[in-house]
């Protein structure tokens, strides 16, 4: 009905005055827009790779891996925003409400060191490898779908998109990970009941996540500001800047640490986006199982598995508004990145999970 009203107001010459007056319902349109000039993402990559096979099936490898990204895209839902400074006192387009425009001006760098450890034998099996890495960008996913509910979406700076650049929103400095097959030897006795067993699993080990710390009211009181988070907040000097675990129970970060009076442009602090980190994550899947020969070429296979073996919560990033009464708390848990619901169904997965399991092979 609004669209009507816009479409059959705006074609006979209409103000936002004049169909206001015919609907009293109606108000100023969103509009998106884009750039002028719109060019691909493109990404220069470099990497150094050494391989050296040691005694016993073993191997060892090292990697450097680099890139940039430049001309990516990125959404500023800040153009006609209006109300405190750093924002115009007036809206530059009053018959507009909030102005979005899609650019290709965001950059991102990152640099990986790998080191992975193999060994292929007769009995075991086994790979292990480290990460340690630093990714860095200006929005991440461009600000048009936040990776986690704490990303910031818009632009820290309306006016220079340079003052986002900080830690990506999936940044992780230091991630190990491994996985193991282990065909248990035949300790004697009935065979049918001694041989044919395995033992396998996965593990997973990594830093937090980053995440800014923002202020609500100052967004909610700009006018025609799209997006979220833009308004980051600067601690004062030595506050810590990361949680642990325990922020599940007690606030890992304190209001009283990240003052936020005084001008509405200090809030555009020269701070550098996403320098806190979330709790870390750790965990490890098992699986025992056991092939029982019916037939030539024909077996069963039996077997119990164990989705995060130790129940450990891995918890997600605080709430990260530091006007929230929740600041520094979290409630809420990560999925693990192996379940045996697949990706993205909704199920609970960061419990612990127990799976019976039985295939048969001809």
């Amino acid at each position: 009905m609004l669209n009507s009203t816009f479409q059959t107001g705006y074609a006979a010459g209409g103000s936002l005055a004049s169909i206001s007056a015919a609907d009293p319902n109606f108000g100023p349109p969103g509009f998106t827009t884009v750039a002028s000039r719109l060019q691909y993402p493109t990404y220069s990559e470099w990497s150094l790779e050494i391989q050296h096979e040691l005694p016993l099936s073993n191997a060892f490898q090292v990697e450097y891996v680099g890139n940039h990204g430049y001309h990516e895209p990125v959404e500023n839902g800040a153009v006609n925003t209006f109300g405190s400074a750093p924002f115009p006192s007036t809206a530059p387009a009053p018959a507009f409400a909030g102005v979005t425009e899609i650019r290709s001006t965001a950059q991102s760098n990152y640099n990986g060191f790998i080191a992975s450890f193999l060994h292929k034998g007769k009995s075991l099996n086994m790979q292990f490898n480290y990460t340690l890495s630093h990714a860095l960008d200006e929005i991440s996913n461009g600000g048009i779908l936040g990776f986690s509910g704490s990303s910031i979406t818009s632009q820290i700076d309306p006016n220079n998109l340079k003052h986002n650049y900080g830690n990506a929103d999936y940044d992780i400095r230091n991630y190990f990970n491994g996985n193991y097959l282990y065909l248990l030897p035949y300790f004697g006795g009935p065979k049918a009941v001694t041989s044919g067993w395995e033992l396998s699993g996965t593990v997973f080990l990594h830093a937090g996540f980053p995440f800014s710390v923002t202020e609500s009211e100052f967004v909610a009181a700009s006018g025609n500001l799209n997006g979220s988070g833009v308004a980051q907040v600067a601690p004062t000097p030595g506050t810590t800047t990361h949680c642990g675990s325990s922020a599940a129970r007690t606030p890992c970060l304190s209001a009283s640490s990240f003052p936020t009076t005084g001008s509405a442009a200090s809030l555009f602090a020269p701070f550098d986006r996403n320098q806190f980190t979330g709790p870390g994550y750790f965990n490890t899947d098992m699986t025992l199982a056991k092939s029982v020969p019916l037939h030539e070429g024909v077996a069963v296979r039996l077997g119990i598995s164990a989705y995060n073996l130790f129940n450990h919560p891995n918890f997600a990033n605080p709430n990260s508004n530091v006007l929230s009464s929740f600041f520094g708390q979290s409630f809420s848990t990560v999925s693990p990145p192996t379940s045996i619901y697949g990706a993205a169904l909704g199920g609970d997965a960061s419990v612990r999970i127990v799976q019976l399991t039985g295939k048969l092979t001809f």
